[in-house]
């Protein structure tokens, strides 16, 4: 949120107590309404303007009340909670914990567990449970919050965390990279490199810089690398290896079914599906392994992705829903967005987080390749994340 145009500290300090308090008031009410107490997964627009009020002023506080040194510096170390975090959850610390639910598990018995030195691991913990994720119930002894206990049993969501840290890139020394944060290390080198620095090419980022290669990520992750007697995918070649898919391919589809689970709904419930037609058809672009059966089931779903994500997808579909493509209400297609689409004259053609991922050329020929295959009747929805600007805009609704 834009900090307002008052001079004195204290001004703005009540400024903000005021913002809080209003906020926090009807927040409350909003989860004292009984729509929130009948449908709980459910967020309303009030909540979320509430919430989102909540977040901004508390950021405002904070670097209202901090001194500049210490806010800095607080901010350059927060890597080392997104640190801790990925060790938790490629631990499963969460689903350890969850076993004992009372007096809770120490930290020498988790760390005979995962291997870890039960004093750094005390450390890692605290750095979390500092930051209200897990709770220290005595020295030394950790049980699960509400936060932690969103890792568990959870597969999908916490590939959702693990994949920033645990792509594992095997290089000639037998060393585990991780791919995150290897290629953080290189940005700012990347962004100073004369033959790259002004490029938007997938193909000329810190991520070729850090793992060795020309591909692009998405390219890099769909190709078959040489598997060793280990299992672990190599990068040497050797004759009479097996050729296996990337590992971290399935962990990357894993972890994107989980990752709209906080926004699936506000595509679902910001949209007038229901003042379609019945029959209608709805083609999911690029949409995974498929969260769309939200969708009001009158509308008629094509799934389109690629080959491989298609055969996970249909191994779900027909155990979550098989109803959907006995019935013919959902069709999975194997599709390239940057190919013509099959599917044509589709009342809404629907890009669920897909734009991001792209430069403006790319972009362009994606929607170029929907826009052949459009008619008068059809529509393009697009769900995203955009950086805009922070300064206030007419186009956006700014918290207060």
């Amino acid at each position: 949120m834009p900090s307002p145009k008052i001079n004195k500290p204290a001004a703005q300090l009540r400024q903000i107590l005021a913002l809080l308090s209003a906020a926090v008031e009807n927040l409350a009410s909003e989860w004292e309404s009984s729509a929130r107490q009948d449908n709980g997964n459910t967020v309303s627009h009030g909540e979320d303007d509430a919430v989102n009020t909540i977040i901004a002023a508390l950021g405002w506080l904070e670097s209202l009340v901090l001194d500049p040194h210490t806010r800095l510096l607080n901010l350059f170390m927060s890597y080392l909670v997104a640190r801790a975090l990925h060790i938790a959850a490629e631990h499963e610390i969460a689903k350890l914990l969850s076993h004992d639910t009372n007096d809770g598990v120490s930290a020498s018995h988790l760390g005979r567990i995962t291997g870890i030195e039960e004093g750094k691991l005390c450390r890692v913990m605290r750095t979390l449970t500092s930051h209200h994720i897990f709770q220290e119930v005595k020295e030394g002894w950790f049980v699960n919050n509400h936060i932690s206990q969103a890792l568990v049993s959870d597969a999908a969501f916490q590939a959702n965390i693990t994949m920033k840290a645990k792509i594992v890139v095997y290089l000639f020394d037998r060393s585990q990279g991780q791919l995150q944060y290897s290629v953080s290390d290189l940005l700012p080198q990347a962004l100073a490199n004369p033959a790259i620095r002004d490029s938007y090419d997938s193909r000329k980022t810190a991520f070729q810089q850090a793992i060795g290669t020309k591909l692009s990520l998405f390219d890099w992750m769909n190709e078959f690398a040489l598997c060793e007697e280990d299992g672990a995918p190599h990068s040497f070649r050797h004759s009479g290896q097996k050729m296996v898919p990337r590992p971290e391919k399935q962990l990357f589809n894993l972890a994107i079914s989980a990752q709209g689970r906080s926004t699936e709904e506000y595509c679902v419930l910001d949209f007038p599906w229901k003042d379609l037609e019945g029959g209608a058809t709805v083609v999911d672009v690029g949409g995974g392994i498929g969260k769309s059966q939200m969708l009001p089931p009158i509308l008629s779903l094509v799934m389109q992705e690629k080959e491989h994500v298609i055969q996970q997808a249909i191994a779900v579909w027909e155990t979550k829903h098989p109803s959907a493509i006995a019935e013919g209400k959902v069709k999975l297609a194997a599709h390239d967005f940057f190919k013509k689409k099959p599917a044509v004259g589709a009342e809404i053609d629907w890009l669920r987080y897909i734009m991001h991922d792209w430069a403006d050329n790319e972009a362009i020929a994606i929607l170029s390749r929907v826009a052949e295959s459009m008619n008068s009747n059809s529509r393009v929805l697009i769900a995203d994340m955009l950086m805009y600007t922070t300064l206030p805009s007419q186009k956006l609704k700014v918290s207060p």
